[in-house]
């Protein structure tokens, strides 16, 4: 192996890490914001809502991840003529909908894990139910979300590696367009797909640290 290949394999590389790194933040803040969304509405006393809900994530969660990002990408288009904005949108989309259905579980566990004596303090207080939520229950409940959440993170950078079966040019579909040319160096390609992957992991493992840390500090309880 020599050290040419080596720094051409790297400059190859990167012309895909901005692609990388821009679905993983895109992907991250919309599937945060699904997330909240789809557990509260879990967690709502109007029935319709509730179902709507957990169909969303039951579907979502019972579906592969490859399926649903060439359902947006090629069956939205086909059957429906809904045209999302562009690749990137809909590769974002679908990761986003995807790990929001799985944390909407996790922020709608940890709300119910909330000791009950917290919410029947509250109530004696004579706070409403927003109240009772922003102020009392919420800020204990996020902290217990903190680590899972760390953990998706980390699980959705891993995920924008299918992003290159659509078309967007990002790490993994610049790996795979020069290995083609450069088949003896397929190994060595892969290896440093693995080396950026890693690396590109990295502060995200010391925010989940850092996060299951802040969670350790422990929340009022009964």
């Amino acid at each position: 192996m020599r050290i040419s290949d080596l720094t051409e394999i790297f400059s190859v590389l990167m012309k895909g890490i901005n692609i990388t790194i821009t679905v993983l933040i895109a992907s991250a803040i919309l599937s945060y914001l699904v997330a909240f969304i789809a557990g509260f509405g879990r967690l709502s006393n109007n029935i319709f809502i509730r179902k709507f809900t957990g169909f969303y994530v039951e579907v979502f969660r019972g579906t592969s991840l490859i399926v649903q990002l060439f359902w947006f990408y090629y069956a939205l288009p086909g059957l429906f003529d809904i045209h999302l904005a562009s690749d990137f949108w809909a590769a974002v989309i679908a990761i986003a909908m995807n790990y929001g259905a799985y944390m909407s579980e996790i922020v709608r566990g940890s709300i119910l894990s909330v000791a009950k004596g917290q919410r029947e303090a509250a109530t004696a207080l004579n706070m409403s139910r927003f109240q009772r939520m922003r102020l009392v229950i919420l800020p204990q409940a996020v902290r217990m979300m903190l680590p899972e959440f760390g953990n998706y993170l980390i699980q959705m950078l891993k995920a924008t590696s299918l992003v290159s079966l659509v078309g967007l040019t990002d790490i993994l579909y610049h790996g795979d367009i020069f290995r083609s040319t450069h088949l003896s160096l397929a190994p060595t390609v892969y290896i440093l797909i693995l080396v950026f992957y890693f690396i590109l992991a990295l502060p995200l493992i010391w925010l989940t640290r850092w996060a299951e840390k802040q969670s350790s500090k422990g929340v009022a309880s009964e």
